[in-house]
């Protein structure tokens, strides 16, 4: 990876960096961010399904804000998981949300997977007003979840695609995602497959 990100500083003009599923850890990514930093014109960010530690993630927050022209910023799958328990650090889940808020042009993210709580969500929600596309697929997100993530995104007007799947909405949470879809008048594609309605 140390020879990759040598070779990629001679494309300054790279828009796209997929680097899924790579075994990349905490040390690579601080490796790859230096790099980063000199491609001005990177829009889309990969970094899912590699096993990347907190320390990863904090060194991907840290330079973020540097950043301004990426609108897509993919963690699918991102393996952080705690050893002593099921889900993720805090501390790894609130570094991630803290870079979204350096993504002036955030238009995409993906965070399927990722265990989000009510405050990932709320701050997701109310921190990302130019999204167009949101996935949060199998988030656990339940009624309260998604009560608060439906108010946030009334501010979204450009919201094209919502994917909420295999998470525990129930009919409580499907009754104040409905009030909002006024709002979503540019929503093309909206995916709710498998939701635990019986749960709400």
């Amino acid at each position: 990876m140390t020879f990759l990100a040598q070779g990629l500083r001679s494309c300054r003009h790279l828009t796209t960096l997929n680097l899924k599923c790579n075994r990349i850890q905490a040390e690579g990514v601080k490796i790859f961010v230096n790099v980063l930093e000199l491609l001005l014109d990177l829009e889309k960010l990969y970094f899912e399904g590699n096993d990347i530690s907190d320390k990863g993630i904090e060194a991907l927050a840290i330079s973020q804000e540097r950043y301004t022209n990426i609108h897509t910023l993919c963690f699918d799958g991102l393996k952080v998981c705690s050893e002593k328990r099921k889900g993720f650090h805090d501390t790894t889940k609130n570094e991630v949300c803290d870079a979204i808020k350096y993504l002036i042009n955030d238009h995409i993210l993906n965070f399927k997977h990722f265990c989000l709580d009510i405050n990932d969500i709320k701050l997701l929600a109310d921190s990302c007003t130019n999204l167009q596309i949101l996935n949060l697929e199998s988030n656990e997100i339940d009624s309260d979840g998604v009560t608060v993530l439906a108010e946030g995104l009334k501010c979204c007007k450009n919201l094209d695609v919502l994917h909420l799947g295999r998470n525990r909405i129930g009919d409580r949470g499907l009754k104040s995602l409905s009030k909002c879809l006024e709002f979503f008048c540019n929503l093309r594609e909206f995916d709710l497959w498998l939701i635990e309605r019986r749960l709400g």
